[in-house]
C-alpha cells in the first residue's frame, strides 16, 4: 500500500426504517486525490473508530486530530 501523507476522516449518519435503527458511515479519503481509503458501517461508538484506524494502518497513517 502506498504511504498517504494526509487523509480526511468524517462520519455521516442516517436512520434505516426507524429511529431505533441509526447507522453511521465512518470514512477516510486521501486529501490529495479524493480516493476512498477505508470505511466502516457501524454504530456511533469508539469501536467504529478503532476499526477504521486499523484499516488505515497499512497507509502509514498514525496521527489523528479532531476539530
Amino acid at each position: 500500500m502506498p504511504y498517504i501523507e494526509e487523509a480526511e476522516l468524517d462520519e455521516m449518519w442516517s436512520f434505516v426504517q426507524s429511529k431505533q435503527h441509526e447507522r453511521w458511515l465512518w470514512h477516510a479519503i486521501d486529501h490529495q486525490t479524493g480516493q476512498i481509503l477505508a470505511y466502516v458501517l457501524a454504530d456511533h461508538k469508539d469501536s467504529a473508530f478503532i476499526e477504521l484506524k486499523a484499516q488505515l494502518a497499512p497507509f502509514g497513517i498514525t496521527t489523528f486530530y479532531t476539530y
